[in-house]
């Protein structure tokens, strides 16, 4: 893209938030100042890419075909407040193409709203646009459809409020949806918020739009935002009752999508608008206070009373169903027969997070609000799930003992997190004890602190919660480049005493300084599929099958092909083992990985995937971690999110190397917990399958009386090996594990690391 073409896209995204600014657009041939009129509700600060609303700093930019343009303003940008809109038709200026943009902004009525239509059209080729803004991750949001936008990778939904104080901002897409995501990007985590993208074709023209609104409260602004979004609403009065502090009111639909939040006065009134199928609303104060759910629909009489009056105790206890001893293990309660979900903290902290404790030894007591819960709990895919229906009444101590069971017997494979975060990784907020009690709670013995451009260390948390025997750790850092960005890439074990490697500069000095002369460093590259310029795959321009790029590197390790923050999409997960399977054939021998990347709690789960590493002395690795270390460079493992694999050719396990003739035989075994679904098995050389295997698909099952389903496929298989390289072996489910987990809308899989193949 020329100079032109960035200039233009800078002064895309500059009308887009903007109003009050001046543009200037300069070509070879004259020059032109755009004044777009705007309420001074918002400031422009001179020579930087923000405006900011009440003290909060917004940054906003334009994406053509996929790349940001940020806008830089200059003083005396704001002027007066005026009403009206403005278009303006500018020229892409693109060598061999003749695309026009045509920039619509409109100001509202009261001043503190502004609207901005773009148009594309003229094109001799296709190009994709976008307009975005951008607020750091601090800043606590709800997204219409959703709900509050915390570690997820990526939400959409019409409308995004921030909670904020005193004003409420929101962006609302007049047509379509917004794209909620977050960025990170040299040592800063910020969260966009984008129109929709629209294909501008050869004689075709598309528009996309974005509306920016600030109102006085959080009630106020959702007539507004949702009349801005071409959705009709009608009234709804209520009030909540038992407290003098001032609720949160939340509207959902009757499949328990959430719409709108809202804070209740002083008083405990409110007044809202919302859309006729918005008809379950609560309100909470805090973890041990919040109503019952009450249905109603808004209409002109419609009024509702929300009862947040305190309510009782639940104690929980977590038993290993062998031993009888207590199991640190995940508790979650979730509401059932028109009570709530629980909150029993923000979505960072073990002791507490939304619906969610992390019970060291299988103990939880908390305050929780009176009604009907379904409380349960896991150790991760080993265990069973147990749970239990209960009644917490007001002022009463509820008890609750639950079992869990391991029944997957499997004893040499070592469950281990490998990317994974907490402090002082500057986009986690959460605490290394918490993050270690998270790791334990899902059943992982093994993990690496990967915290962003810094040592990670587990030592004092792994003290502190008395963990030694329990979860195994080295040292570790997340490589988070920038200027130019590379992507991410994992390096461990790392000395704590060492400075962490540069994040800057070339990316073979980099690699060196990590790896700083020791072969038993494991390097990966994280995530490499990533998108928004994090994914080292997507940066460097490397497609699977064709040559590959000059400037790509492939002194790595290791490759992690499942990451969290892709579990919820397999197709993402099966892309990256595409590109695999190509550097495979191309004769690279990287170890694949699977990590939660986790960053938060509630969200995304660590554990969640998992590598699963094999081992001589499993015990031994809370003393001397090296050999899972080493286990792991190698590729003597499976990655999985559920389903738990054991594959063998002619003696020789992933990892390893055997000598064939051609034909032969695998044998395999696949185990998964009774709430686990799996439903096929293939093997597959050289990028294509060679056997496929249908496996029965059960339906969930609780409790611990079901070890005789745990063996869903035990097998021995002919299969051809002919001229082959590489063999692996994956397993597929079908029902997501949300039904059993809470926001883990994830389907089970799992893949082994290859056996690599030699001609006898």
């Amino acid at each position: 893209m020329n100079h032109k073409h960035k200039t233009l896209a800078a002064i895309v995204a500059l009308a887009i938030i903007a109003g009050s600014i001046r543009y200037i657009y300069r070509n070879t041939r004259d020059q032109k100042t755009v004044n777009v009129p705007l309420s001074s509700t918002f400031r422009f600060e001179g020579d930087k890419s923000s405006f900011t609303v009440d003290d909060m700093s917004f940054q906003f930019a334009a994406t053509i075909d996929g790349t940001a343009y940020p806008v830089t303003l200059g003083p005396g940008d704001l002027i007066s407040q005026a009403q009206g809109s403005q278009s303006y038709a500018l020229p892409l200026g693109l060598e061999g193409d003749a695309p026009t943009l045509t920039l619509k902004v409109s100001q509202r009525n009261d001043g503190d709203a502004v609207r901005f239509d773009l148009e594309g059209r003229g094109s001799e080729e296709t190009h994709t646009i976008t307009v975005r803004a951008g607020f750091s991750n601090n800043i606590a949001s709800f997204v219409t459809g959703f709900g509050k936008f915390g570690d997820a990778p990526n939400a959409a939904g019409p409308i995004v409020a921030l909670e904020t104080s005193p004003k409420v901002i929101a962006f609302v897409a007049p047509r379509g949806n917004l794209d909620v995501s977050t960025e990170i990007r040299d040592n800063q985590s910020t969260t966009w918020v984008a129109s929709a993208e629209v294909t501008i074709a050869p004689n075709a023209p598309a528009s996309t739009s974005l509306t920016f609104l600030v109102a006085e409260s959080s009630q106020s602004i959702w007539k507004r935002a949702f009349s801005a979004a071409g959705i009709s609403t009608q009234p709804l009065r209520g009030k909540v009752t038992g407290t003098r502090e001032r609720a949160n009111v939340i509207g959902s639909t009757a499949a328990g999508t959430p719409w709108l939040l809202a804070k209740a006065n002083a008083s405990g009134t409110f007044e809202v608008e919302a859309p006729e199928d918005v008809v379950d609303w609560a309100a909470s104060v805090d973890s041990t206070r919040a109503s019952r759910v009450v249905t109603q629909t808004p209409g002109p009489n419609a009024e509702v009373t929300l009862d947040v009056s305190p309510g009782g105790e639940i104690s929980v206890k977590v038993i290993d169903f062998d031993s009888k001893e207590p199991l640190t293990a995940r508790v979650f309660v979730r509401g059932t027969a028109g009570t709530a979900d629980p909150s029993f903290g923000p979505d960072y902290r073990a002791s507490g997070a939304g619906p969610l404790i992390d019970a060291k030894l299988g103990d939880a007591t908390t305050p929780i609000p009176a009604g009907r819960y379904r409380v349960g709990a896991t150790h991760g895919p080993e265990f069973t799930v147990d749970q239990r229906e209960v009644t917490v009444e007001p002022s009463r101590t509820t008890a609750v003992t639950l079992t869990l069971r391991r029944v997957v017997p499997i004893d040499d494979s070592i469950a281990c997190d490998v990317h994974v975060h907490a402090r002082p990784s500057f986009d986690s907020p959460v605490l290394p004890e918490d993050r270690v009690l998270s790791l334990v709670s899902a059943g992982i013995e093994f993990a690496v602190p990967t915290e962003h451009n810094a040592v990670g260390d587990y030592g004092p948390a792994v003290s502190v919660l008395e963990g030694h025997d329990t979860l195994a750790w080295v040292p570790g850092v997340e490589i988070t480049t920038w200027g130019p960005a590379y992507g991410h890439f994992g390096v461990f074990p790392y000395p704590l005493s060492a400075k962490p490697p540069p994040n800057r500069g070339p990316l073979k000095r980099i690699i060196e300084l990590a790896r700083g002369g020791d072969p038993k460093r494991v390097l990966i590259i994280h995530h490499p599929r990533m998108p928004k310029g994090i994914g080292y795959f997507n940066i460097v321009g490397y497609k699977p099958n064709q040559r590959a790029p000059q400037a790509m590197r492939f002194d790595f390790d290791a490759i992690e092909v499942f990451n969290g923050y892709e579990a919820d999409r397999i197709d993402r997960v099966e892309a990256v083992l595409a590109d695999y399977y190509a550097l495979l054939n191309a004769g690279h021998h990287f170890a694949a990985t699977g990590s939660s990347d986790s960053h938060r709690i509630m969200f995304h789960w660590a554990g969640y995937p998992r590598t699963m590493v094999r081992v001589s002395k499993p015990d031994a690795i809370f003393s001397d971690p090296s050999e899972i270390v080493e286990a792991i460079k190698l590729g003597k493992s499976y990655v999985t999110n559920g389903p738990m694999l054991d594959f063998t050719i002619e003696g020789a396990k992933p990892g390893e190397s055997v000598q064939v003739d051609g034909r032969t035989e695998a044998r395999l075994r696949v185990w998964a917990a009774p709430w686990i679904d799996i439903t096929s098995v293939a093997i597959v050389a050289d990028g294509q399958i060679v056997q496929n295997v249908d496996v029965q698909s059960y339906p969930t099952e609780w409790g611990n009386d079901v070890a005789v389903r745990t063996l869903r496929v035990e097998k021995t298989l002919p299969i051809d090996l002919t001229g082959k390289h590489w063999v692996m072996m994956i397993a597929r489910g079908r029902r997501r594990m949300d039904d059993v987990l809470p926001f883990m809308p994830l389907v089970p899989f799992a893949f082994t690391n290859p056996i690599r193949l030699r001609a006898k």
